[in-house]
């Protein structure tokens, strides 16, 4: 099961905004434990600007970071913006494409050696 680690920068942790993360996270956690490897882990970091004025939420930054199974970097997606549901909601959506961009590229290199994307495509839906 992939681990999912929430990181505050420059605010106090918010339980609500923790609670509200795990719940549009999921999607993504199952897309990652559908995949064959080693640990999987997500952290997602919500950052403040440290020079706006208190109160202010002007230049949030959400980046989420995760290891990928046949992926050797990790790969990061970050977006900014003011409100922070928003923005990690943009974040996950980024997150999940650059996710099948990347499967796909895997299973390009395997039709490459000769077998059929389409094949391996069955396979993974007979395996699960």
């Amino acid at each position: 099961m992939a681990q999912l680690k929430i990181r505050f920068v420059n605010f106090e942790r918010s339980i609500a905004l923790e609670e509200y993360t795990q719940k549009h996270i999921e999607g993504l956690m199952r897309r990652l434990d559908r995949r064959p490897g080693q640990t999987k882990s997500i952290e997602v970091q919500f950052r403040l600007d440290a020079r706006a004025p208190l109160g202010t939420l002007k230049n949030s930054e959400v980046m989420i970071s995760y290891r990928y199974p046949g992926v050797k970097k990790i790969l990061h997606v970050k977006k900014t913006g003011a409100d922070l549901r928003k923005v990690l909601n943009d974040a996950i959506h980024a997150a999940e494409t650059v996710i099948q961009r990347e499967s796909e590229k895997s299973e390009g290199g395997r039709r490459t050696l000769g077998k059929s994307k389409h094949l391996v495509r069955s396979l993974r839906q007979v395996k699960e």
